[in-house]
Formats: C-alpha cells, sequence, structure tokens
C-alpha cells in the first residue's frame, strides 16, 4: 500500500487561505444597506405568499449555475492528483420541516410553540414526526434513509430510527459515539469526529488523542463508521491537524 499524507500541495493552501480571506468580508458586504428585521415580522403574512420559483431565483438558481460550470471544468479536468473527480447535483436533500419553519418565521417560532401553539401546529401540523412521515413518503420510495443533525440531537437518534428509518446519521456535534452505537446497533451508519474547534486551535498531538479516542469508544463496531470532523471545517485550520486525524484513521483496520 502506498504511503499517503494529507499534506495539500502548495497552490491548494493558497486557494483555501484566499477563499478565507474573502469570507471575512462577506457578512459586511451582505448585511450593507439592509434592515436588522426578522426575516418575516408578520406571521400570518407567510400563508399569503406564493411559492418562489427554486429553478429561477434564490441560492438553488444560483447553485445549479455553479454546479453547471462545474460540470463543463470536469469535463476538461477530469481528475485532482491523478484521482478521478465527480460532483453531486445541488438540492439533493432538505434542510427539514421545523429548519424551513423556523428560516421563515425566525427564532420567534421558539415563543410561537407556547405562546401561540395553533400557529404552530397550522405551520407544522402535528408537529415534527408525523409530518415527516409525511415527508418522506412523498419525497422518497426506499425504506432507508441519511439524517443530518445540527447540535447534539442524539437523544433522538434512536426515535428517528425506529420511526422513520433512518440508517445513516450524519453527526453535526461532538458527541457519546460508544453510547450511540449501543442504542442503534452495528447496522446503522455514523458520522462524526473531533470538535472543529479543537482541529483548529489545538495541537496535532491533541487532536491525535482525540481520534484516536473516538475510534476506540465502541463506534466502530459493524464497520459501519465515517471519520470526519464535527461539523463543519473552520477557515484556517491547520492541514497538520487534519493530517494527525487522517493518520490515526489510517491505524484502523475493519
Amino acid at each position: 500500500m502506498t504511503e499517503l499524507s494529507f499534506i495539500i500541495p502548495e497552490f491548494s493552501s493558497s486557494f483555501v487561505n484566499d477563499h478565507n480571506q474573502e469570507a471575512l468580508a462577506v457578512w459586511d458586504a451582505f448585511r450593507a444597506g439592509k434592515p436588522n428585521r426578522p426575516p418575516m415580522g408578520k406571521k400570518y403574512a407567510l400563508f399569503d405568499m406564493p411559492y418562489p420559483d427554486p429553478f429561477q431565483a434564490g441560492w438553488y438558481a444560483t447553485s445549479t449555475r455553479i454546479y453547471q460550470e462545474l460540470q463543463e471544468y470536469l469535463a476538461r479536468n477530469p481528475t485532482y492528483l491523478d484521482r478521478p473527480v465527480t460532483i453531486e447535483p445541488y438540492g439533493y436533500w432538505t434542510g427539514g420541516i421545523f429548519t424551513l419553519a423556523v428560516a421563515l418565521r425566525g427564532h420567534e417560532l421558539m415563543t410561537d410553540l407556547y405562546e401561540d401553539p395553533q400557529y404552530v401546529h397550522d405551520l407544522l401540523r402535528d408537529f415534527l414526526i408525523p409530518l415527516y412521515k409525511e415527508y418522506k413518503a412523498a419525497l422518497i420510495t426506499r425504506e432507508h434513509f441519511k439524517i443530518h443533525l445540527c447540535g447534539d440531537a442524539s437523544r433522538h437518534f434512536k426515535t428517528l430510527k425506529d420511526e422513520l428509518g433512518v440508517n445513516e446519521f450524519e453527526v453535526g456535534f461532538p458527541i457519546d459515539f460508544g453510547l450511540i452505537r449501543q442504542q442503534l446497533g452495528p447496522e446503522v451508519t455514523i458520522h462524526g469526529g473531533p470538535n472543529i474547534m479543537l482541529l483548529k486551535d489545538g495541537t496535532p498531538q491533541e487532536v491525535a488523542l482525540e481520534t484516536n479516542r473516538i475510534l476506540n469508544s465502541g463506534v466502530l463496531e459493524g464497520s459501519r463508521f465515517v471519520l470526519r470532523e464535527g461539523n463543519n471545517l473552520a477557515p484556517f485550520t491547520p492541514f497538520a491537524n487534519l493530517d494527525a486525524m487522517y493518520q490515526q484513521a489510517r491505524n484502523i483496520r475493519y
């Protein structure tokens, strides 16, 4: 087996750093001249608004254009470091019903749960599980599917597995991986790894220790664990820390 290391070529490192510098100004540029108010001040106005056409405006239209441009680029440059590159179309997933409700209403939806429950019922029907079942039936035909959950939602994982048929969990926050493996069983795939702030601010030695702790927690039972950052790699994360995580994974043999 060829020895590999997660050391990024200089041009790639430069590209990432340039991208991070550009990202620092995005928030100020985005908010320039825009009022600081909730997405929807009058909540019942939501029911009077027409559905937007996602193919003509908004982020989906932009993402579709970017996807098409990337496909054209890959037609000319199909490999990276002599490895084939493929990308999937944007939008083959959903952020979830409750996430969408908060995006439309703002965090006032949290107080609506107590102050105006009928409104929330109108917006979410009978809250999550029944509506997620309807959602699933409308969108997919297979029994099992993958879900990404930000925050520590691990207390709900078994319910989601038993009630909705979720058999792959992408973890968005550090959790007790060994306990979750015990609760879900060996047939469920779990994605996760070290805290992103440890990856950003820790030493390679600290990252290696935490990665090794996770890999020896029992989560590998069933050989259905995907090691990754947990979750959303922060700008300016040292490549040496990513390499430390990667090298620990290379020591594992199923």
